[in-house]
């Protein structure tokens, strides 16, 4: 996923936390039973596959009038 996510890089900030293993989120998003991608500390998308994160990412960049 990581990979994929680099050709929006100069557009958007991305973390990936996966869940019960980073703990660092816990403050700011609560606990996540699951993994999530955190878009820019705004959109927390936790359906991980290549469409929804693309259809968000561009849902936002088109929003932002990037």
């Amino acid at each position: 996923m990581e990979t994929f996510l680099k050709k929006y890089e100069d557009k958007i900030t991305f973390v990936v936390y996966k869940g019960n293993k980073n703990l660092e989120y816990i403050k700011k998003y609560g606990n996540v039973l699951k993994s999530c991608l955190i878009i820019n500390e705004k959109i927390k998308i936790t359906n991980l596959n290549q469409d929804s994160i693309e259809k968000e990412l561009n849902k936002y960049i088109l929003d932002k009038g990037e």
